[in-house]
Parts: C-alpha cells; sequence; structure tokens
C-alpha cells in the first residue's frame, strides 16, 4: 500500500474541523484507510502518515483526501 504524509494543520483546515487523534484514526478506519504514523517534526508541525489503498490513487494527494472524507461524512 502506498503511504501518503499530509500536514495536519492544513488537513483540518481544508476539512473545516480539528479532530482528536483518536477521532480522525476512527475515521479513517471507518472509511477505510489506516493512519499508520504520526510523525511531530522539530518545528512543532505534526504528519499524518496514511496507509492508502493501491487502487485509491485518488487519495494521494490532499485535496482528493479532503474531498473524499467530506462526502463521506455527508
Amino acid at each position: 500500500m502506498p503511504t501518503v504524509g499530509v500536514n495536519r494543520e492544513a488537513l483540518f483546515k481544508a476539512l473545516g474541523q480539528t479532530y482528536t487523534e483518536e477521532a480522525f484514526d476512527e475515521l479513517c478506519f471507518e472509511f477505510g484507510l489506516e493512519l499508520d504514523e504520526v510523525v511531530v517534526e522539530e518545528n512543532g508541525e505534526t504528519t499524518y502518515k496514511l496507509d492508502i489503498g493501491a487502487n485509491r490513487y485518488d487519495l494521494l494527494c490532499l485535496e482528493g483526501l479532503v474531498r473524499a472524507l467530506l462526502i463521506f461524512q455527508g
């Protein structure tokens, strides 16, 4: 499975709401993704590493991931 890294702040801004790490992990699980790793950089930025199914190439960028999650949430 490909792994994509997304900046947490950019992701939450695009989604229009914030999540706890556990809540976002649950959202990913319900959608069929796996929150593989949470990386905190030295500058304080947090990056979520997500495992994406090989057949979901539309989710390999922030915009595609956000669009799919917003549609999934209704």
